[in-house]
């Protein structure tokens, strides 16, 4: 069986319900589950969701985890979900972002990840460590889904390998501590200059 797993809170910005209904799309992929961590106002109606279009016994909803073991479950996954998606207005006009902290996360544990195609999630398929799925598409996000899933035992565990290389290269804590010191650096020495 293959585990399509989601850590992370159940709400309208995370677009569960859309995860759900692209299961039934996946054709002949009988053999695939959902593992849903965590909780949120949306948790009743995605058990319901699932209910309605057949799939409740594909799918975990396990409720809120503590934080520590949120590693062991994504572990497990053989690919992860994340649907964020936040609308957000620039100079008038509207844009999407759906990066999430998940996402690094994921990718540490080796986890390749599908998300929906904005600017800030193409880096997923550019480094071939996940997959894109345009926005609000679930034949798109099905397709996403079933393109991980056909991948051979050997490409699957070279994705993991590229997904745990990127995130140590990427989001380890002395790359980040590097990244913040460069930028108060720049903030300060901007400051220096506009108080000439």
């Amino acid at each position: 069986t293959w585990i399509v797993g989601y850590v992370g809170a159940i709400d309208a910005l995370r677009h569960i319900e859309d995860l759900l209904k692209a299961v039934p799309l996946l054709c002949s992929q009988n053999d695939v589950g959902l593992v849903i961590v965590g909780s949120g106002e949306g948790l009743a109606s995605c058990k319901e969701m699932a209910r309605s279009l057949g799939i409740a016994s594909r799918v975990v909803f396990t409720g809120k985890v503590p934080y520590q073991q949120v590693p062991a479950y994504m572990n497990v996954f053989d690919m992860a979900v994340d649907l964020s998606l936040i609308p957000m207005q620039v100079n008038g006009v509207a844009h999407y972002g759906s990066y999430s902290q998940k996402i690094p996360q994921y990718l540490s544990c080796g986890v390749p990840v599908i998300a929906w195609d904005t600017p800030d999630t193409m880096f997923l398929t550019q480094q071939g460590i996940g997959d894109l799925a345009q926005i609000g598409d679930l034949h798109s996000l099905a397709d996403a889904i079933a393109r991980q899933l056909s991948r051979c035992q050997s490409e699957r565990t070279g994705i993991r390998h590229q997904a745990r290389a990127y995130a140590r290269s990427h989001y380890s804590i002395q790359v980040l501590a590097a990244e913040r010191l460069r930028y108060w650096e720049s903030e300060l020495d901007s400051m220096v200059v506009s108080s000439k």
